[in-house]
């Protein structure tokens, strides 16, 4: 549990950097989130061993289709008509890579872990993207007062 304070302590240092979007920031980020991840899901230490380098592919590999998604529809985020249209297609199948990246995932995942400690991981990192959107509205909300 101290682990877990001591981590989110860390990522709500580290977040307000974060909306600067800055290369250093992030990576402390990623960073926070392993740890967090890791420390909710109560891994041994061969556990984490074998679990992390998993986990970092994988969240290359989302993070890397999220940034496609992005870049390649950026003009669409606000548009009506045709337009908003094409974004919901480009988003469903968006999200229906992410769902392939975590399948693929899963199996791997599960040569090292639990599916009790699988479940934590995903609750893990909901929790961890809660609290770092806190902690950037926070920031935003100080600074525009």
């Amino acid at each position: 549990m101290k682990a877990v304070i001591s981590v989110v302590a860390l990522v709500l240092l580290t977040a307000g950097a974060v909306s600067g979007r800055q290369g250093k920031s992030w990576k402390r980020v990623h960073a926070a989130q392993i740890a967090y991840v890791t420390d909710r899901m109560e891994l041994t230490a061969d556990e984490s061993e074998a679990f992390v380098p998993i986990y970092k592919e994988y969240r290359k590999e989302k993070r890397t289709v999220r940034h496609e998604f992005c870049s390649e529809n950026k003009d669409l985020r606000s548009a009506g008509g045709e337009g908003a249209a094409k974004y919901i297609e480009n988003d469903l199948d968006y999200q229906e890579k992410v769902i392939g990246i975590k399948r693929k995932y899963n199996e791997q995942f599960l040569k090292v872990v639990s599916p009790k400690q699988l479940k934590k991981m995903y609750a893990a990192e909901k929790e961890f993207k809660a609290m770092l959107i806190r902690r950037v509205k926070q920031r935003r909300d100080y600074h525009h007062h």
